[in-house]
């Protein structure tokens, strides 16, 4: 069974997802770390993702290289365990921008589903709801005030050192929503039926206590 948990960048959705799937009993798989390594991937590779047009065809065949696995809730790609190197705000400026490439997203639908089938897995993301898993048994959506997921944000950065002040944190998450939002292809949306939790002045026993309270109504209980 999948289980879908889309939203907004800061409004702590990956914590919780986490939490949830260690409550169940479910495996986890965090697709934003698979658009981050692919934009790393990309820039590694010397592709201007700015460039337009775009060197579709050479995207391509790059993508189409990607393999993923998950390994312990852990994505891989290609074999390479590379999420320590890709959180940073450059990294998810770059998931965000290839988020747009539909020869990115179109790969990355196949491999998410490839990665689900079979499993009791919790699927993060931003279309995993609306696009990827439209029939998950159970769905949520999250959200916050800008101001508490930048202040959110600049908390967690700070534990990696990093110095971009919270108005450069703010401005990039505004930025962010709105190419969420407007992008052309799977926009950022609040899946049909999905229950929405706005955690903007919720505490995370609070907000796991709404998703069991989800669980429990279509039966889905610790493993």
């Amino acid at each position: 069974m999948t289980i879908t948990i889309d939203g907004y960048a800061g409004t702590g959705k990956s914590t919780a997802a986490r939490l949830l799937a260690e409550a169940i009993g479910y495996e986890l798989l965090n697709t934003g770390a698979m658009y981050r390594a692919i934009g790393e991937v990309l820039d590694r590779e010397g592709i201007d993702l700015e460039h337009v047009p775009r060197a579709v065809t050479k995207i391509r065949n790059i993508v189409k290289k990607c393999h993923f696995e998950l390994r312990n809730n852990i994505v891989f790609i290609n074999g390479e365990d590379r999420n320590a190197h890709l959180r940073t705000e450059r990294m998810n400026a770059l998931a965000s921008k290839v988020g747009t490439f539909k020869e990115v997203r179109e790969h990355l639908k196949a491999e998410q589903i490839r990665i689900a089938t079979g499993k009791n897995i919790i699927c993060e993301g931003r279309d995993q709801g609306t696009v990827v898993f439209p029939k998950a048994i159970l769905k949520f959506f999250f959200i916050a005030n800008a101001e508490v997921r930048a202040l959110r944000r600049m908390l967690d950065l700070e534990k990696i050192n990093s110095t971009e002040s919270y108005h450069e944190i703010y401005d990039q998450i505004i930025a962010r929503d709105l190419q969420d939002e407007t992008r052309e292809l799977d926009p950022l949306k609040e899946p049909a039926n999905a229950v929405r939790i706005d955690t903007s002045t919720m505490k995370i026993d609070e907000v796991l206590m709404k998703m069991f309270t989800a669980c429990q109504a279509v039966n889905i209980f610790k493993l």
